[in-house]
């Protein structure tokens, strides 16, 4: 698990920034063994990168921001992208406010959902101090079109909150991805128009720090400076929290998919509560997976979408 405070966000679409930040905080990975060998990562090409947004954040010692792939769509003659996939809103304001229903809009009217106050739930900032894209998952609800206000998954706790945000404060894209995670056969499948593109055996969390279940979404994409480290050579970090941990060193226990420098390890349970795949894939997903794709993480056979409060 890596620790993560705030959430940030570019307004510019293919802007690159590359920068260096310092650590927060580290509770993803079990003490690396002694002598244990490590292998050399490549960077990708330019073109891998290109038509990106930028992230930049912190994992464990020095780290380099790097950029994840852009879905274009195209909206409808409704204003709306054309549906094939999960929305995901982009931000473009310098703050973004999410409370616990709408207001001041008639289109949204329900009686039961006005009869209590609207409760401020999280203020996002845009950009925030490490100048990366700031995205929600949204929430797919028949209220969305012409209305002032989205429904999105917040990247907060609880893990599966959601929230409300102004309709005019973003951008919305498609995004034909999803990721499923099986925790019972240690399995990642990333599915692209619901067919599966890539199935990879992973490790997940162990014992008292197991990976926590539900819906979350892929909100910012980091590249270690020490490409031989724990995390290996790109790190995806997820809008979920351990279950168990609290804070750690610092952090607030934000759960990840990333590489490995413990490559015998995959197939077993043995992290603080994120997912670990071999460097070869992680190095791959970073290569077509977009911020806001959306990751389910479950028992058995996957299950079909659950957005909302899972506790």
């Amino acid at each position: 698990m890596f620790l993560v405070r705030n959430r940030d966000a570019s307004s510019v679409l293919g802007f690159v920034l590359l920068a260096v930040v310092v650590i927060v905080g580290v509770s993803c990975t079990s003490a690396t063994p002694a002598g244990e060998s490590t292998s050399a990562s490549t960077i990708p090409s330019s073109a891998a990168t290109d038509n990106a947004r930028t992230v930049a954040t912190s994992i464990a010692s020095s780290t380099t921001s790097t950029v994840a792939p852009e879905i274009e769509s195209t909206p409808s003659a409704s204003g709306q992208p054309e549906r094939t996939g999960t929305l995901v809103a982009h931000a473009i304001t310098p703050t973004i406010v999410a409370y616990s229903r709408p207001f001041n809009d008639s289109r949204l009217s329900d009686p039961a959902t006005y009869a209590q106050e609207p409760v401020e739930l999280h203020r996002f900032n845009h950009p925030t101090d490490r100048g990366g894209p700031l995205v929600f998952q949204v929430v797919d609800s028949p209220s969305l079109v012409g209305s002032d206000w989205i429904e999105v998954l917040l990247p907060i706790r609880p893990n599966g909150t959601t929230g409300w945000i102004k309709s005019d404060s973003v951008d919305l894209t498609v995004n034909p991805y999803r990721i499923e995670i099986d925790v019972d056969d240690f399995t990642l499948r990333i599915l692209r128009d619901g067919d599966v593109t890539l199935e990879t055996p992973v490790a997940i969390g162990a014992g008292e720090t197991p990976t926590p279940l539900g819906e979350f979404y892929l909100v910012e994409l980091l590249r270690p400076s020490n490409q031989n480290g724990v995390y290996g050579p790109y790190a995806y970090g997820l809008s979920g929290y351990s279950d168990t941990l609290q804070s750690f060193n610092g952090g607030e226990g934000v759960i990840g998919i990333h590489g490995t420098n413990q490559p015998s390890a995959i197939g077993s349970q043995v992290s603080h509560g994120c997912i670990r795949v071999e460097n070869s894939v992680i190095r791959d997903m970073a290569t077509f997976l977009p911020l806001g794709t959306p990751v389910r993480i479950d028992y058995g056979e996957p299950k079909s979408a659950l957005i909302g409060p899972q506790r």
